[in-house]
Parts: structure tokens; C-alpha cells; sequence
């Protein structure tokens, strides 16, 4: 948010800030504590029925964003720290 902030050309303009490889079912079943409910894709709303990758080389080329983990369990276990209040603990 902070180089959207900074950069003229992010002006109106929507980031995907993700690493391209996971699938929100591979988000929200880290943090489900049980199998993810299921049914037929007909009977899904249709903002949930799409079933590709966002991919973040937008932020990457417009904002010369890098992230700083190198893989997406890595971000996970510091948002688990962060949701659970670790990660305040940690810090200060």
C-alpha cells in the first residue's frame, strides 16, 4: 500500500499482491479448521466459481514491489503469528 502511496502511475489502477502459485482454497484451508465445505460449481455464487491464479506481476513491473518470503508457507506461518497475536508479542 505504501508504494501504491509513492508510485503516480498505481493512481486507479488494482494490485494483486499474491505469488501467483496458491489458489484461495490453498489460503483458507490453512486457516479452516476443518475440511472446506463443497458442492457443485452450478450451485456456487458466481464470484466463487472462478478457478485460475491471480497473478501479482503487475505490482511487481508498475510499483517494483518484491516480496520479502521467498514462499507462501513462509507468509503463512507470519500471518498464523500475526491472527493469533504472536507476532505483536515477538516484536515488541
Amino acid at each position: 500500500m505504501l508504494l501504491c502511496l509513492e508510485t503516480e502511475a498505481a493512481v486507479g489502477q488494482v494490485f494483486n499482491v499474491v505469488d501467483g502459485q496458491s489458489t484461495w482454497r490453498d489460503y483458507a484451508g490453512h486457516f479452516h479448521p476443518g475440511p472446506l465445505p463443497s458442492m457443485p460449481e452450478s450451485q456456487a455464487p458466481a464470484h466463487l466459481r472462478f478457478r485460475g491464479r491471480f497473478l501479482g506481476d503487475k505490482a511487481r513491473r508498475v510499483l517494483g514491489y518484491a516480496p520479502r518470503h521467498s514462499s507462501y508457507e513462509e507468509v503463512l506461518r507470519e500471518t498464523q503469528r500475526a491472527l493469533t497475536g504472536e507476532g505483536a508479542r515477538e516484536s515488541s
